[in-house]
């Protein structure tokens, strides 16, 4: 966890459109689709980015208690505290249902994994047959026996280089 938030605090430190891109979110689905992390951001160079490394040295992470405990397997209780430089300090407050979860119903969550599926699935399917392949995932109840045998099928463009590659 203390990678993840690392990871999303630098990605939107580092951006240097960041701000503008901040300041034309709708709302919080917008941010995290900005930040979504990816396949890149777990490569052996974004593991050991130094920034991402400080930032992780700053971070402590504190057991919320009995009040957090007794309301999870229902949710996932988190808060989030972050303390600027000048002492001022964001306060997520309680969240019981973080975007994402389905028990949210803030968040447009269709939204959100429809822009994790482009991003995801841009890196293995060519946008064609992306789309086929959603389009097929969203009308479930609706295919046949044949085409839930063939659901999986599709043609998955290769990378040279792994993201565990030094060089990725």
């Amino acid at each position: 966890m203390c990678y993840i938030v690392g990871t999303l605090i630098n990605k939107a430190y580092t951006d240097p459109d960041f701000s503008k891109k901040l300041n034309n979110a709708k709302n919080l689905d917008d941010v995290w689709k900005q930040l979504m992390l990816e396949p890149k951001d777990y490569s052996y160079k974004a593991v050991f980015n130094e920034k991402t490394r400080a930032l992780m040295n700053k971070t402590n992470f504190t057991h919320g208690g009995k009040e957090y405990d007794d309301k999870y397997p229902e949710g996932i209780p988190t808060s989030v505290k972050i303390t600027l430089k000048g002492g001022k300090v964001l306060d997520s407050g309680f969240v019981m249902f973080p975007s994402g979860h389905s028990g949210n119903t803030a968040a447009d969550l269709n939204g959100i994994l429809s822009h994790k599926f482009a991003l995801l699935g841009g890196l293995a399917l060519e946008s064609e047959e992306q789309k086929r392949f959603l389009d097929k995932l969203t009308r479930l109840d609706q295919l046949s026996n044949s085409e839930l045998a063939g659901l999986y099928t599709c043609n998955i463009k290769y990378t040279s280089k792994s993201v565990d590659h030094k060089d990725f």
